[in-house]
Formats: C-alpha cells, sequence, structure tokens
C-alpha cells in the first residue's frame, strides 16, 4: 500500500486527451485567452460552448484559463477559469459604457464569474500527508519529555544560571532517571550492567559509563573540570538525545514516503524541506541546541532514511 493511501488520500486523476495517460498535475497556471470562434476549449462544469449566428458575439466567452500539461506526452490542457455569459440590459444609457455592448437594438455586457482548478494539484496532497505525518511525529516525540532535558541544557548554554560542574550532576541524575535508577550512590557494577543493558552505540555506552567517573572525580577530588571536559559532556549530551530522538522514530518508518507507486505525485523535495523545518523547530525549542541543531537535524534524517534521492 502506497504511503498515500495509508493516509486515506484518493488522489483525482486527470486523463489526458491526446494520449489517455492518467496522472495528478504537478501545477495549474492562470492564463488569458484570446476568444476565437470555434476553438476547442476542454471546460468545467460551465454550459456548453454557443454562438449565435451572423455577426453577433456568442453567449458565452473564457476570459481566462487555467493551464497544465500531460507529464508523458506534453500535451497542453486547459480548463474554464473565468466565464463571462451575455446578458441584457434592462437599464442602460444611451451612452455605452466600456463592458457594454450593442447588438439587434439591445444592449448587453457579459458577466463574469471565477472557476476553482478543476483538479488538485499535485501540493494539495503532500500538504495534507505532511500534515498526518507531522501530528503522527510530534505525539510520538512527545513521549521522551525533551523538554526536561532542553531546560537543564538551555540553563548550562543560554542563561548561564548553572555552571559545568552543576550541569553534569543533574545531567548523570538525569541518566540515573532514565535507567530507572533512584540512589546517585548506586555501585560501578550496576551502573555499568544498566548502561550496558541499553539499545545504544558502544561508543555512547562507553561515553556515559565515563560520565559517572568525571562526576565522582569531581565531588571526591576535587577535579576541576576544564574545557576538554566540557566539550565532552556536551557531546555525550546532545548524541544521547539524538539516540534517544532517533529510536522513537524509526518505529514510524518516514522513509517509506518514497513508496514507487507514490513517485509521481510525492516531491521528495518539498517533503524533505517539511521534515528538515519541524525537526529543527521542534528539537530548538525543546533542547536549544543551537549551532549544532542543524548537523542534529541532517544526521537524523540521514538515519531515518529520509532523503532528496
Amino acid at each position: 500500500m502506497s504511503m498515500l493511501e495509508e493516509a486515506g488520500l484518493k488522489p483525482k486523476k486527470l486523463k489526458c486527451p491526446n494520449c489517455s495517460n492518467k496522472f495528478v498535475p504537478k501545477f495549474f497556471h492562470r492564463e488569458k485567452v484570446k476568444f476565437e470562434l470555434g476553438a476547442p476549449l476542454h471546460r468545467f462544469k460551465i454550459p456548453k460552448f454557443k454562438n449565435s449566428n451572423g455577426n453577433s458575439r456568442p453567449y458565452n466567452i473564457v476570459r481566462r484559463s487555467w493551464v497544465t500539461f500531460c507529464p508523458k506526452c506534453k500535451y497542453i490542457i486547459k480548463f474554464a477559469a473565468e466565464v463571462g455569459k451575455k446578458e441584457m440590459l434592462a437599464d442602460f444609457s444611451s451612452l455605452l459604457h466600456l463592458k457594454e455592448f450593442k447588438e439587434n437594438g439591445n444592449i448587453y455586457e457579459y458577466s463574469f464569474n471565477d472557476y476553482e482548478k478543476p483538479y488538485k494539484e499535485a501540493l494539495y496532497y503532500n500538504e495534507i500527508l505532511m500534515e498526518d505525518l507531522r501530528n503522527d511525529i510530534l505525539n510520538t516525540l512527545e513521549d521522551l519529555n525533551l523538554a526536561h532535558w532542553g531546560k537543564l541544557y538551555k540553563m548550562w548554554k543560554r542563561e548561564s544560571s548553572i555552571d559545568s560542574f552543576k550541569f553534569l550532576i543533574r545531567f548523570y541524575s538525569l541518566i540515573l532517571k532514565h535507567i530507572e535508577i533512584q540512589d546517585v550512590k548506586i555501585s560501578n557494577e550496576k551502573y555499568s550492567e544498566k548502561i550496558k543493558n541499553l539499545d545504544l552505540p558502544e561508543v555512547l555506552k562507553k561515553d556515559l559509563l565515563e560520565i559517572k567517573e568525571l562526576r565522582r572525580k569531581t565531588i571526591y577530588e576535587y577535579y576541576d573540570l576544564n574545557e576538554v571536559d566540557e566539550g565532552f559532556i556536551r557531546n555525550v549530551f546532545i548524541n544521547l538525545m539524538f539516540e534517544l530522538v532517533f529510536k522513537k522514530l524509526e518505529p514510524l518508518e518516514l522513509k517509506s514516503i518514497y513508496n514507487k507507486k507514490d513517485a509521481e505525485i510525492l516531491d521528495n523535495e518539498f517533503l524533505y524541506s517539511e521534515f528538515k523545518k519541524l525537526f529543527s523547530n521542534y528539537l530548538e525549542e525543546q533542547l536549544g541546541l543551537g549551532e549544532y541543531a542543524n548537523e542534529f537535524v541532517i544526521s537524523l534524517l540521514n538515519k531515518l532514511k529520509v532523503t532528496l534521492t
């Protein structure tokens, strides 16, 4: 089943009158029409074209049209966008106004009505699909309570209300809470066992073990954190957030948006841009990663296999 079908979308397709190819238009543009008697025109939900005898003006005229083309044979297809209906005026002056004309002793003018695009463009289906995906993503990430982690990081990096030592202590406490341990004085063996059982990359597991050792040194050996230590703590925090977010999003299988059944409708560039914008805004709001946010988001999309190709 395609991604659009899973979202409950059944695109209405246009049939090309030239090659019979059925497709969802990529776009419609609106253009002026030079009226010609007897000229063929594809119309949508308007009266059939009528012509009067002699030199009389036609009953209907089309002033503007919606234009698209068949992606297979490139045939240009037009639909009425602005249609004028000839109406006789009951009250008029002896002088004709700009829109009025005389015919068989009577005064007429055209009353114009606009018509919407006859088919939804591909962008419409992409936007609806993206809205459904956006809701699924935000609902899924809500379970992580990233704001709880981010509040600590923002206090350290943005507000400077806590120093690196205090951040390390509180970060360690959040790690313990995450692995469901209450005692901050947990033994190295117990802590190591819990960390090793986490579904995380081995490198990150080693770093989380080092966080406990670094905490011990700062408390019991009066060790002063330096710039290298601060960079290490920051990287561990960001990498842990990355893995937590990835593990939450992975079951959504966002890569399936590139299902070949929808290839002619789905706009990979649009969807990729929307995903990037969504994650950037949400993660910046929740975590406040600042200069590291862009790399975080791009790496996340790559690991989720959401790409431009």
